[in-house]
This record gives structure tokens, sequence and C-alpha cells, in this order.
């Protein structure tokens, strides 16, 4: 059991993990972009299917797709660089999985000042 619960965690590469990356050395690898992997949850083309969402969000679609509705209502739109819905799925990611910020920034491929905001 605790193989399959350590092959879920997000994984950086060592080299980050040790200290050894200048601040200034881009990590950012994955294929796919912050705004692209939601667009694939909310999708459910995810390897977990339509469930995707709710493991990495900690919500279903139709409640994520909700909140978003409200949010805006309330007026909160897309800032200039990121848009309301990769900010909403970055808090809820770091609520979910309890990342330090090096980590969120890696799976979003955003710098972690974006991430910290």
């Amino acid at each position: 059991m605790r193989e399959l619960n350590a092959a879920r965690r997000p994984r950086m590469p060592s080299a980050i993990l040790q200290g050894d990356v200048d601040e200034e050395e881009s990590f950012y690898t994955s294929i796919l972009t912050g705004e692209a992997w939601v667009k694939e949850l909310l999708a459910g083309r995810t390897r977990s299917g339509s469930n995707g969402i709710r493991r990495a969000l900690g919500m279903r679609r139709r409640v994520f797709v909700e909140l978003l509705a409200q949010l805006r209502l309330m007026g909160n739109k897309n800032s200039k660089n990121i848009s309301l819905q990769e900010q909403v799925a970055i808090f809820l990611y770091t609520c979910v999985t309890g990342l330090a910020i090096p980590f969120v920034a890696e799976r979003f491929q955003r710098p972690k000042a974006v991430i910290s905001q």
C-alpha cells in the first residue's frame, strides 16, 4: 500500500529537492501548461477519467464549474496572465495536496511568485 501512495505523489527532480538547481534554471518540463492540465481535468481526459478532477481539486466537475460561475457573478475575473479557472485550480490543488509552493509551481508550470500571490 505504501508503494501506491508514493507513486501518486508528484515528483520533483532530485536536484531541486537537494537545492542544487540555480534559481534562474528552468525546470518547467511538463508538456501541459497549468491551463491545459485544468482543461484536461474538466474534460475527463486523465488516467483517473472523470474522477481525475475530484482527486486533484477535491470536488466534482459540476461543483467546480458552479464555483467558477459564482465567483464570476461576484465580480472575479481573469487576471492579465492567468485565467480565473486556473487561479481557482491552483488554490484548490494546494489545499487538497498540501504541497509546498515549488511543487505546485511545477504542476502548473508557473513561477513560484505567481503561485504565492
